[in-house]
């Protein structure tokens, strides 16, 4: 939905049978008409042209009627509602959902004013209004030229694709959401990247600004984080800006993933609408954590929202239960009725210390194999950049380097390891498989047989019929039966039976009968898939080549998994062993080639980048340290911009710890009736625990 600033009486709808539809909500402003009463229901449908759902519409910001719009088949055009005439462009996204849209002088693409921007997951396209029948600008490609090495450290994440865009009100910022959480900011004038945020760790569902500094996104498991951009002195910045993980503000009422994002038109105390697949709408503002209203008249998923312009307090939300309300946040505040019992569960610092302590530091002797370097003495040259007077036990304590090879667990690296030491990591997985519990189990027994499969031990098939259960015996009977019609017949019949297993979520045994086929590739898929990374490399690595491709992308999409968990140190970890793999195929083909130039342009190359920013994802002081680190030992070009950064959040630290020191040595302790005040408290809330009472 959309309203034009030209007409504010009107509101633009996407609608999902093939048309848009402009409803005329408000006799307000319109020109004088022969009723005397307004019509609510009055409204014109446009139909002409349009093929598939309606999914992203936006008004042109100066031309009165020209409405473009985008549809779920990647179709991308415009329409002039006064005179009726749709004209669609010629390119379109070769993809199965709505590319996103937005006017804007994109100079540094076109050298005009006036064209539409549309971003699929492949493709950026830059239309010119006035030249609908030519090739339309491919402004990615634009952007890889101007900002190679970003560039070049996105695609080293395997299936990392745009999701969304947005342009800021003056036209001067283009931003866009990444499937891995990534939001990143381009000028349209240089069109160099400007600023860069990795605070989500989901695909970002939708994109708002509010100013050229100020950002909102959402993402796929319903958290909404607002940027602040300091975009002051961006063009003489590193190639590649160092990621901001922090926020100005963080909102996580959502249940399931945003679907919409819109700012209030309210100058002095701006305002965040937010829709989601929750059947929710929420309002939002800068200065506090919870909602200020929420919507919940709707009996479905809620699809778009937008702010009245008559009225600043009026929203419009629609959604797949087919209708558009039209409401004042003022007239439903948020209660606690509204979260539903929703709790947040962070893992705390302490609880997972001594892992991530390990990890880090197992980073930088993993990348000093590699790369070369002495890791302690690495150390101790960005820890000397620190002040004296900064310095204190609990900086020592993780700054000081110990050797993790001892500590780490062994069968951690036996993953990493040969063939022979895999099969070992599998065969002491499945005597554990066998100490949980009765081995006759079906999900034991499935997790056992994948595992002798894998590693090519059959002891267990003897078991078959203890293990067993009477779950679609149909099918397994007629796949026993198989084999008296051909050796063709079983493997037709098996590799059915996997994609059927497959498709009920059963990745053990649909990948062991891919195996029993000698199909290992689509093994490894089933359980890539299905986020069993440690069997999919397992089996990688005990039946494919050692010189298979496939290994880099498995450590690669794991990694990328874990970005959206609290294990940002593993992920980086596995980021640098997705290096080493194809950094060593590349060498492979170098030697037979003889060609320097395939390990230059090595797909996984900017993968190191990727690890480095992880690294520092928590914006922790000692997450800073370690990602500053493995940016001196790998010559990465914003390390000392980094050990600034560390240096400055040290300080910071400092300065607030000294500050809340000296407040709690001033304060004096004020004497107060106990009585009166329990019976304050009591009077006027309910919700105050025993002990803050006793306090």
């Amino acid at each position: 939905m959309a309203i034009s600033p030209e007409a504010p009486y009107e509101v633009a709808v996407g609608m999902g049978d093939n048309s848009i539809k402009l409803w005329t909500f408000s006799g307000l402003g319109k020109s004088i008409k022969k009723r005397k009463r307004h019509d609510m229901y009055e409204a014109t449908s446009f139909w002409k042209g349009l093929q598939g759902q309606i999914e992203h519409i936006a008004w042109h910001p100066k031309r009165a009627g020209i409405l473009a719009y985008s549809t779920q088949y990647g179709r991308v055009g415009f329409y002039d509602v006064h005179s009726n005439r749709n004209t669609v462009f010629k390119a379109y996204h070769k993809q199965d959902s709505s590319p996103s849209i937005a006017w804007g002088p994109l100079v540094g693409a076109t050298g005009t004013t006036d064209v539409l921007v549309s971003c699929g997951s492949e493709s950026v396209f830059v239309h010119e209004v006035a030249q609908c029948n030519q090739q339309p600008v491919r402004l990615e490609s634009l952007l890889q030229e101007n900002n190679s090495a970003w560039i070049q450290s996105i695609n080293a994440k395997s299936n990392v694709k745009r999701t969304c865009m947005a342009m800021d009100p003056s036209g001067s910022y283009l931003a866009f959401g990444y499937t891995d959480g990534v939001v990143d900011v381009y000028s349209t004038e240089t069109l160099k990247l400007v600023f860069v945020t990795n605070a989500h760790r989901h695909a970002i569902q939708s994109l708002a600004w509010q100013s050229s500094t100020l950002l909102a996104s959402g993402c796929k498991n319903g958290i909404i984080a607002v940027h602040t951009l300091s975009l002051q002195g961006t063009e003489t910045s590193s190639e590649i800006p160092v990621c901001d993980a922090s926020v100005s503000r963080l909102f996580s009422a959502h249940k399931k993933a945003i679907t919409d994002l819109a700012w209030s038109t309210h100058k002095e105390t701006p305002l965040l609408a937010s829709t989601s697949l929750d059947m929710l709408a929420y309002v939002w503002t800068l200065t506090s954590a919870k909602p200020i209203a929420c919507f919940r008249e709707h009996r479905g998923r809620i699809f778009s929202v937008c702010w009245g312009i008559l009225e600043p307090d009026e929203l419009f939300t629609g959604g797949d239960d087919k209708f558009i309300f039209r409401w004042k946040y003022t007239h439903y505040p948020y209660t606690l009725e509204c979260a539903h019992g929703r709790d947040l569960l962070h893992l705390t610092e302490e609880a997972g210390k001594t892992s991530y302590s390990l990890l880090q530091r197992y980073c930088l002797t993993l990348a000093a194999s590699f790369y070369g370097g002495d890791p302690e003495k690495v150390v101790q040259y960005v820890k000397g950049k620190l002040p004296e007077t900064l310095v204190s036990g609990q900086v020592n304590d993780y700054t000081r380097w110990v050797s993790p090879d001892n500590d780490l667990n062994h069968k951690l690296l036996m993953l990493f390891g040969s063939k022979n030491e895999v099969r070992q990591l599998l065969s002491e997985e499945g005597k554990k498989i066998y100490s949980r519990g009765d081995v006759h189990q079906n999900s034991t027994f499935d997790m056992q047989l994948a595992m002798d499969a894998i590693r090519g031990h059959y002891a267990s098939f003897d078991q078959y019929v203890a293990g067993s259960s009477d779950n679609s015996m149909t099918d397994w009977i007629a796949l026993a039966l198989s084999p008296m019609a051909g050796k063709e017949t079983w493997m037709t019949m098996m590799e059915t039976q996997a994609e059927k297993l497959a498709k009920a979520e059963h990745h053990f045994l649909a990948a062991t009968c891919y195996i029993a086929c000698s199909k290992i590739y689509e093994a490894v898929h089933v359980y890539r898939k299905g986020g069993k990374f440690r069997e999919a490399i397992a089996l990688a690595k005990t039946r494919l080549p050692t010189d298979d491709t496939l290994l880099g992308s498995l450590f690669s999409d794991w990694a990328n998994a874990l970005q959206k968990t609290d294990q940002e140190d593993l992920g980086a970890l596995w980021y640098i062993i997705a290096i080493e793999i194809q950094a060593a195929l590349t060498f492979f083909f170098f030697f037979l080639f003889s060609s320097f130039f395939s390990f230059l342009q090595s797909r996984r190359s900017g993968s190191i980048v990727n690890a480095i920013q992880l690294l520092a994802r928590r914006g922790t002081d000692k997450c800073l340290f370690w990602s500053s680190c493995l940016a001196c030992l790998t010559k990465d070009p914003t390390a000392e911009e980094r050990i600034l950064k560390w240096v400055s959040t040290v300080s910071a630290k400092t300065t607030q710890t000294a500050t809340t020191a000296k407040l709690k040595s001033e304060t004096v302790p004020v004497a107060i009736e106990s009585t009166s005040l329990e019976h304050t408290i009591t009077e006027s809330s309910t919700d105050i625990s025993p002990d803050l009472v006793h306090q």
